[in-house]
């Protein structure tokens, strides 16, 4: 008796799929009738998977846009904005005390910043991400970084706003705090002067 039960089962989860085969054909057949077509293959258009993805998160436009506004922290826990640095050249730069590539980009930043007191050059991180507040202190300290500034960035908000994937990112703010420029992954000198030089 079970073994019919299964059986009959089995035949019923067969139909379902073979009802739903004979309706696409009917409805195939039904619509070369309706519009004159007599061929007898039909192309269906399936939507692009792009149609059903729904973003969650709306990213700003980045490149030749006015940076976001989203607020930092430096190292002592006072609030600031990139808005603040408006009239000069901005070097932002997304790092992590973790990340390779980061820490072999610091010097290079930080004989920049030497060389270029009028830019800004801000090196933002995430305190929160894989990293301490006094694990970030002790790299700025160990690196001799006296002539960068620095942004916490908590929560990674700013990182979100800006769309940055990879560390590190780096992204170049004209003097009107317009984002010109963006590079993904480590940063030289040559690289910086380059960019500044696009921007006199």
């Amino acid at each position: 008796m079970d073994q019919k039960k299964r059986a009959y089962g089995l035949i019923l989860l067969l139909m379902f799929p073979l009802a739903g085969v004979l309706g696409m054909i009917l409805i195939i057949i039904n619509n070369n009738a309706s519009t004159g077509h007599s061929t007898p293959e039909a192309t269906l258009h399936y939507p692009t998977p792009a149609a059903f993805l729904r973003p969650t998160v709306t990213f700003l436009p980045v490149l030749d846009s006015p940076a976001p506004d989203a607020p930092l922290r430096d190292l002592a826990g006072n609030s600031f904005r990139l808005a603040d640095f408006q009239g000069q050249v901005v070097i932002v730069n997304f790092w992590a005390t973790w990340c390779p590539p980061c820490v072999r980009e610091m010097p290079a930043l930080q004989t920049f910043a030497e060389d270029h007191p009028e830019v800004v050059v801000l090196s933002i991180t995430d305190p929160n991400d894989g990293q301490t507040l006094d694990a970030i202190q002790a790299f700025i300290d160990e690196y001799g970084l006296t002539d960068l500034k620095f942004g916490l960035d908590e929560q990674s908000r700013l990182k979100g706003f800006m769309g940055v994937v990879n560390l590190p990112t780096t992204y170049i703010l004209d003097q009107d705090g317009i984002v010109r420029f963006r590079q993904i992954g480590e940063v030289t000198l040559d690289d910086l002067t380059y960019y500044l030089d696009e921007l006199a």
